[in-house]
């Protein structure tokens, strides 16, 4: 994935999945993530759908979150985000996302990204 982050906060690192309204992405974590880090990751990984249009894709700008959860206790430093892009209009999607380990969710939530 072409980010511009680096360690630490490089979370997304392979496009497992991908089709035009989904992307499942693996993530690292340096320690258990906290909510903050998956929206983060999640934002990272919504990459893979400008990737997928564009030879050379815009750094987008995460503005908004909402309805975010922890349904179960993050303890491990790897999961797998999934993210649906639900609306697109102009240069702003929504996306909503679930991260996931081993078919069990353990949070979710929707956010925004603009491109310049």
């Amino acid at each position: 994935m072409n980010l511009p982050h680096l360690a630490p906060i490089l979370f997304a690192k392979e496009v497992l999945e991908s089709n035009e309204k989904e992307v499942l992405v693996q993530c690292f974590f340096p320690y258990f993530p906290s909510l903050a880090m998956l929206c983060e990751a999640a934002a990272q990984s919504s990459v893979a759908f400008i990737e997928k249009k564009q030879e050379d894709p815009q750094i987008g700008y995460l503005v908004s979150l909402k309805d975010i959860s922890q349904i179960k206790e993050l303890k491990e430093c790897e999961y797998n985000l999934r993210v649906r892009k639900n609306a697109e209009i102009g240069n702003m999607c929504e996306y909503e996302f679930e991260v996931l380990l081993a078919n069990t969710l353990y949070s979710k939530g929707t956010f925004t990204v603009v491109l310049p």
